[in-house]
């Protein structure tokens, strides 16, 4: 009956802590999300300009451009890691609450002689709670919305990346087509006035 209610109570504290730190997250990422798109449009648009300074063999813009990307990078991964972090906080209170419960007691696994240590066994239970609630967040109506949040913000990214390389197809399709048109090299605006308006 000891061993039984110690299993209880070391999965009770454990699907709290990861309740609450989900939901720590979700907060974070809710009150953040318009920074965070912010971040991401930054990285993405100095990956763009990193892209065509060494299309363009620009050595020093490229590096300037690089340098510049790396800090908006930089700045959006520590965010993420920070918002990750958020969630172990309950963790602390919870092994606080069983070392005061269960540090001066030998429990003993049943049929053995080992000892069922309440970090090592709340450990355990808490990645068991962890998978079990990704598996069903998504059934609860506000994490829900939050997965659809960050769907939409993906979508987003990846939406900006296409149109962003469409552009560029189309730049270079353009340049080619006059230069082949001119019979005059890649720089065709510049020979007898052709092709002189840019690309529709």
């Amino acid at each position: 009956m000891e061993f039984l209610e110690y299993i209880a109570s070391l999965f009770w504290t454990a699907s709290v802590s990861v309740i609450l730190g989900e939901v720590t997250i979700s907060l974070g990422y809710r009150i953040n999300r318009g920074y965070l798109r912010s971040l991401n449009r930054e990285v993405q648009e100095y990956q763009n300009l990193s892209e065509e300074a060494s299309a363009l063999a620009d050595p020093a813009t490229y590096r300037a451009v690089n340098r510049e990307g790396n800090e908006a990078f930089g700045r959006l991964f520590f965010h993420k890691i920070a918002l990750s972090a958020a969630s172990l906080w309950p963790i602390f209170f919870a092994l606080q609450w069983l070392q005061d419960r269960y540090a001066s007691q030998e429990i003993l696994i049943p049929g053995t002689s080992w000892e069922a240590n309440y970090v090592a066994a709340f450990l355990v239970f808490y990645i068991l709670a962890k998978v079990l609630f990704g598996k069903l967040k998504t059934r609860i109506p506000y994490f829900r919305s939050i997965h659809r949040m960050l769907e939409e913000d993906e979508l987003r990214v990846k939406s900006e990346e296409l149109r962003v390389k469409s552009e560029e197809l189309r730049v270079e399709n353009w340049v080619w087509g006059c230069a082949q048109s001119s019979g005059q090299g890649l720089f065709p605006e510049k020979h007898h006035g052709r092709c002189t308006h840019g690309p529709s």
